[in-house]
This record gives C-alpha cells, structure tokens and sequence, in this order.
C-alpha cells in the first residue's frame, strides 16, 4: 500500500548547523523505506536572531524549539493540511518504516488526533504525526509559552 499522499503537509526541522546536511537526511530515508514523500526542510529558529523573552526559566534552545514546532503547525494550519508530519533532525528510523506504519495506522483508532512517532525524552529528537483536529490544540499549547 501507497503512503506517499498520507501526510499533505511534511517538515523537518533543522538546527542552523544542519542546514547543509538536509539532502543527505532525506536520501538516507529511502534507505529506510521512507513511504510518505519528499520532507520539507524548515530551520530552527535561531535564538540571537529570536531571543526568548526576560522572564523565560529554561535554556535558549528550548525556545527556538517550541518556536520551531509551532511555527511549521502555523503553517499547517494555514495551508489546512488535513494530516501533518514533523520530523527533528536527528530522528533515526530504522529500515522496514513502510511495513511497519501499515501496521501502526491499521491498529491506530479511526479517530485518532495525534501520535509520537519517535523520541519522548526531552534531549532527544522527536518525530510526530497529527490529524488536522489535533493542530490547533497542539499549536495553542505551544503558544502558551510565548
């Protein structure tokens, strides 16, 4: 089965210092059996160009973070992507991805809004997957922070 439509809105968020590195990130996910099409390369934010606010408590790249995911959300709400992909750099899929997304999305509810797709921990690169009914929550989470 063909997935490659699935997701009508694909990013992958880059740290400046990746930015060079976006081609060989997405030649490697055909080695892994990429099946949902082309990612779109969105870079971070950068936090001398955007400095987090005086009273922020945590570490300046947390900000360009959760800048970062909301503003690639942003835009999937503007362009209303019905299904929306986000990938951090540094997410390492392992070879068999098409199979296994068969598998997932088979066992996954019909109703289903969002789903961690890799990472979980906070120092560690993640990968999401969201229903276009699950976007706005995500979104305005974030832009509680700001």
């Amino acid at each position: 089965m063909s997935h490659l439509g699935f997701f009508d809105a694909r990013y992958l968020l880059l740290p400046p210092a990746a930015w060079a590195q976006a081609g060989p990130i997405t030649e490697g996910l055909r080695e892994v059996g990429w099946p949902f099409g082309p990612l779109r390369a969105s870079p971070w934010f950068d936090a001398d160009r955007l400095p987090p606010p005086e009273d922020w408590q945590e570490s300046p790249a947390a900000w360009t973070r959760i800048q970062s995911h909301a503003r690639v959300l942003e835009e999937a709400l503007h362009v209303r992507a019905e299904r929306v992909l986000v990938v951090e750099h540094g997410v390492r899929f392992a070879a068999g991805l098409g199979e296994r997304w068969e598998a997932v999305i088979a066992e996954a509810d019909p109703r289903w809004t969002g789903m961690r797709l890799y990472g979980g921990r906070p120092d560690q690169p993640i990968a999401y997957a969201l229903q276009r009914s699950g976007l706005p929550r995500l979104y305005r989470s974030l832009r509680f922070f700001f």
